[in-house]
């Protein structure tokens, strides 16, 4: 939930009057950004952050649960840190990163990085 919460940080002023959609691995993620519940004190405070964000920068934030395996390119990226020289796939797959904001009557692709 945390990457969660720093994508929104960082990009979610980006995502103004759209719908944002985190595709997670984690199915308590999933549920809390959905349901807006939780028990677990962590969770809570970035939860409510997310959701502070939200409204600041005018978005609406859903969550999908996508299993691990299909989470391939993400699941890359998660692991830079292991790694003393970028291997030239992972490179790849940052040049070609797109994040697509949809609202109503539109869908943009916006290139980052």
């Amino acid at each position: 939930m945390l990457n969660a919460f720093l994508a929104l940080k960082v990009w979610g002023a980006k995502a103004t009057h759209k719908i944002v959609t985190l595709v997670c691995d984690n199915q308590s993620t999933v549920a809390v950004i959905n349901s807006g519940r939780t028990r677990d004190l962590q969770m809570q405070k970035l939860a409510r952050e997310m959701w502070l964000l939200s409204a600041i920068h005018k978005f609406k934030l859903t969550a999908k649960h996508q299993p691990g395996e299909f989470l391939f390119h993400a699941d890359l990226l998660s692991r830079l840190h292991l790694y003393t020289r970028i291997p030239s796939d992972i490179q790849r797959v940052i040049n070609s990163l797109k994040f697509v904001f949809v609202d109503e009557y539109q869908l943009k692709t916006c290139t980052t990085l």
